[in-house]
């Protein structure tokens, strides 16, 4: 049963080239502690990872590239999707 889920954190952009990536290569960067976002990988720094909670999403870009992030949400999808969606809206 799927349940609210509260992450916060930051997200470090890494420089890595990902243009060739494979799925195997996604796999292991995620177990790594990282991230794709509209096609920028990032390392994740967490905060709070995977607290039951409520609802909502704060994203804020900030001028080193990096991302802080914190996100409360219906666990059905991904927090990484979450961020992606907020950062969206704004363009």
């Amino acid at each position: 049963m799927s349940e609210v889920e509260r992450n916060k954190g930051r997200l470090i952009p890494t420089g890595i080239d990902t243009e060739h990536f494979t799925d195997d290569d996604w796999d292991d960067m995620y177990s790594e502690g990282m991230v794709c976002i509209d096609g920028e990988l990032y390392t994740v720094e967490w905060e709070v990872k995977s607290e039951i909670d409520y609802d909502f999403a704060e994203v804020k870009e900030n001028d080193d590239g990096s991302i802080d992030f914190h996100t409360m949400h219906y666990n059905s999808c991904h927090w990484s999707e979450v961020v992606e969606h907020k950062l969206n809206e704004r363009k």
